[in-house]
């Protein structure tokens, strides 16, 4: 394991703790912007589709979950898979309302914690 990997978040210094929730909160906030930006298009081109199965296919081609799973060093496949759903499922669970710097900043509290916790079975 990698002494830079999000694993050793509890033996980062204090600049390091800064600097990769920045990043990682920063990252964050622009994936829920633009995901807001798709529902809300998904929703005006569904508008007189009785199935609502138009979809925008750029949503499945954004990176930045992915950039934040690398920059943290989350190499294990099913780690990788089981955060990128816990960002999802997250992101799409909290209301369009609130605040898009209010959820990243959830949502990273919850990464750093699963993180730790997967962190206990290497």
């Amino acid at each position: 394991m990698h002494d830079n990997s999000f694993y050793n978040w509890p033996n980062f210094s204090d600049e390091e703790i800064k600097t990769n929730s920045e990043i990682i909160c920063g990252i964050l906030e622009d994936f829920i912007r633009i995901q807001d930006w798709f529902e809300s298009y998904n929703e005006f081109i569904n508008h007189d589709n009785p199935e609502k199965n138009y979809v925008n296919q750029v949503e499945g081609k954004l990176n930045g979950i992915n950039l934040i799973l690398k920059i943290g060093r989350i190499e294990k496949e099913e780690h990788k898979e089981f955060l990128e759903n816990s960002i999802y499922s997250l992101t799409s669970s909290m209301p369009r309302t609130m605040d898009a710097k209010k959820r990243a900043i959830q949502i990273c509290e919850s990464l750093k914690k699963d993180i730790l916790e997967m962190a206990k079975n290497l």
